[in-house]
């Protein structure tokens, strides 16, 4: 039971973060997490983390503009999760 209390005050402490630093998470797997920041500059991109790392990929055409040790299982995942969802 206490691992279920740590885990909602980990939700709540991430719920504050993403509201302070007003991005807006668009979808999270089990160690993938997608973010679109509304301020951010061109072109219309979204950011993906894993523990591995972080990668940017552009919405119109999907392709990865920058890749910072996301491994390319994780790195192929989020390009066809960003493919299927960049509408």
């Amino acid at each position: 039971m206490l691992w279920l209390n740590n885990l909602i005050i980990i939700l709540i402490a991430k719920i504050f973060l993403l509201w302070y630093l007003k991005h807006a998470r668009i979808i999270t797997l089990v160690w993938i997490a997608f973010f679109f920041y509304s301020n951010d500059h061109r072109p219309p991109h979204v950011h993906v983390r894993s523990n591995d790392g972080e990668a940017r990929f552009s919405i119109n055409p999907v392709n990865c503009l920058e890749n910072n040790g996301l491994k390319n299982p994780d790195l192929n995942l989020a390009q066809i999760i960003v493919e299927t969802n960049k509408e």
